[in-house]
């Protein structure tokens, strides 16, 4: 079987996705009132790509590119190389790759118009125009053809060893990325992270914020004046006033048995509570 990157990845991700779906309900969320511009994306960690999924039909409805694979002919650069694709160590070490590596966490921008995506083995943070499904900083690619990418991709802006799961504040003007690696949060000028993944002069990071070990995940209260941390590796969480940076106060939770994050919790105003709903991790009540 050879099929060329475009083809591998359509094939796969639709694979992929139809496993995971029980027979009989291709057309489930037809009826739950998703609008027709409604789409659901998925972060393919082996593939560095994006699945777009469209909920009213339950179908792949295309694929965010994150990897430099066949930007240039020749077989050193191309993903599928005699028939042959290789794993993902061997994707990922091939000559003057440059992709991303590990893409991980996602989060959609307040106006929905952004997709933040980090890449945990590339230390970056990928910006995604939600409207166009175009990665932002992408340029025309030289070598161009039917047998190659239009697009070489960007570098996007480099954050940090090891960075897990990014969140815009809730007017969309920061956005705050923990790096589990180093133990801090940077946070991002919007503005900035758009223009540096463009390769413009602007640098996007503003601050590092010392905090827990192993940072997971930051989310904000409703007013956004408070940041909320949680740790994959401490059960703790931290308080910080998103204005001036300052810790408020640790919580420490119940402990936790294995790799996980801390207990569930449930955010009401003013205070975090155990959610009894152990499948769903946290829930947010504005």
């Amino acid at each position: 079987m050879d099929w060329t990157r475009r083809e591998f990845v359509a094939n796969i991700g639709a694979l992929a996705i139809s496993a995971t779906l029980p027979l009989g309900r291709a057309l489930a969320q037809s009826a739950s009132g998703a609008d027709g511009r409604d789409r659901v994306l998925l972060c393919n960690e082996d593939s560095n790509t994006l699945s777009v999924i469209d909920p009213n039909t339950n179908t792949v409805a295309g694929t965010i590119n994150l990897t430099s694979f066949d930007e240039d002919p020749r077989p050193p650069f191309r993903l599928v190389t005699g028939g042959v694709t290789p794993s993902h160590a061997s994707m990922i070490t091939k000559p003057l790759y440059h992709g991303a590596i590990n893409i991980h966490g996602a989060a959609p921008s307040p106006d929905n118009k952004l997709l933040a995506c980090t890449g945990r083995g590339t230390s970056n943070v990928y910006l995604i125009d939600l409207e166009t499904m175009k990665v932002i900083g992408n340029t025309p690619n030289p070598q161009a053809s039917n047998q190659t990418n239009a697009e070489r991709i960007t570098t996007g802006v480099l954050v940090g060893r090891e960075p897990h799961e990014p969140t815009f504040s809730r007017n969309g003007k920061e956005l705050w990325v923990t790096v589990r690696g180093e133990n801090r949060i940077a946070v991002l000028d919007t503005a900035a992270a758009i223009d540096e993944s463009r390769a413009g002069a602007s640098r996007a990071v503003r601050q590092y914020v010392d905090c827990i070990n192993g940072p997971a995940q930051v989310w904000f209260s409703a007013d956004g004046t408070l940041a909320f941390v949680i740790s994959q590796k401490a059960s703790q969480l931290e308080e910080i006033h998103s204005a001036s940076r300052r810790f408020k106060k640790p919580c420490r939770t119940a402990p936790s048995f294995g790799f996980r994050t801390s207990w569930p919790m449930r955010f009401q105003p003013g205070r975090w509570v155990p959610n009894r709903r152990r499948s769903i991790p946290f829930l947010w009540e504005n």
